[in-house]
């Protein structure tokens, strides 16, 4: 009997079938090892902070009186402070930021050399709810305060830094709701609160720039009180372009029970000035004297590193 191999056509058969085969399983291969090695960066991060953590809660045990709290380490200059207890591959990061309480945030790390590796390590000061990452608008919460949300106001690509206005008015036991905008020897200042200067204080002796600043209670972050220019640029308008703001983040959300609803703004460009902004909560604007003592609320603008939002 006459043995019978395959034929021509058979063997292409076969060969594309296994060509593909191996097209599909090949990518997926690929990914599984892509995964697992990443996998293993994270890993190795996140090892390295905690080493990183545990060695300045040591130092800071052991040298009481000298604080590490500070924004921007980079690797070798944290490693010089700190003895750390890590055997792993080498992570080096770009930015170790150690705040007050122990902790860090590491950004910018890659893991044995592999330089397009970028993990993060603990958590930023603020995290991105909604949006791009810090466009104007983009929505974060902040550990600062972190019952309230923060849109980004002001992004100067030239600055190492970026301000950030709460999303509604600030009002606890010291600065209530109502708190309006004076500045001294106003004709209504003694029926206005001063949060501007501290020529008027806040019960218990506070005034309240300075309690309002005393609150966040943070090194990384600095308070003011939002400026007509930061506002009306957030909004793709020139100061002058009133009366009314087309996003809704830059009034809404404002937390008040009376009206006008609404909140202050420091004066457009002459710190002299005595005219401001009352935004309302329907997005209209009011041009007003800062000295009338109208019952309107404060909207914070915390600046920070850029290095501290994620």
């Amino acid at each position: 009997m006459k043995n019978k191999g395959f034929t021509l056509i058979e063997l292409l058969a076969v060969i594309v079938i296994l060509a593909i085969i191996a097209l599909i399983a090949i990518p997926i291969v690929l990914n599984i090892i892509n995964d697992a090695r990443e996998s293993g960066y994270k890993r190795s991060i996140d090892n390295y902070g905690k080493a990183v953590e545990q060695a300045i809660g040591t130092y800071q045990i052991n040298h009481p009186n000298e604080s590490l709290t500070k924004i921007g380490y980079n690797t070798s200059e944290i490693e010089e402070k700190v003895s750390i207890n890590y055997e792993g591959s080498r992570v080096v990061c770009s930015n170790i930021n150690v705040y007050e309480d122990g902790t860090i945030y590491m950004s910018g790390c890659s893991v044995g050399g592999h330089s397009a590796v970028d993990y993060t390590y603990g958590t930023p000061l603020c995290e991105l709810q909604d949006g791009t990452s810090k466009e104007i608008g983009a929505k974060y919460t902040c550990t600062v305060m972190d019952d309230v949300y923060f849109y980004v106001l002001e992004n100067n690509e030239s600055s190492e830094n970026i301000s950030l206005i709460m999303d509604r008015n600030f009002t606890d036991s010291y600065v209530p709701v109502t708190t309006a905008w004076c500045t001294d020897g106003g004709s209504n200042n003694t029926t206005c609160k001063n949060i501007n200067t501290t020529g008027e204080t806040a019960p218990e002796g506070k005034d309240y720039i300075g309690h309002i600043t005393e609150v966040f209670n943070n090194s990384e972050v600095t308070v003011s009180f939002p400026t007509v220019s930061q506002v009306a640029l957030a909004d793709g308008k020139n100061y002058l372009d009133y009366p009314t703001l087309s996003q809704s983040w830059l009034y809404g959300n404002l937390n008040l029970s009376s009206a006008p609803h609404g909140y202050w703004t420091a004066s457009p460009n002459d710190a002299n000035s005595t005219d401001a902004w009352i935004v309302l909560c329907d997005g209209s604007v009011v041009i007003i004297d800062i000295n009338a003592g109208s019952d309107s609320g404060v909207r914070p603008v915390i600046t920070i590193s850029k290095d501290l939002l994620n």
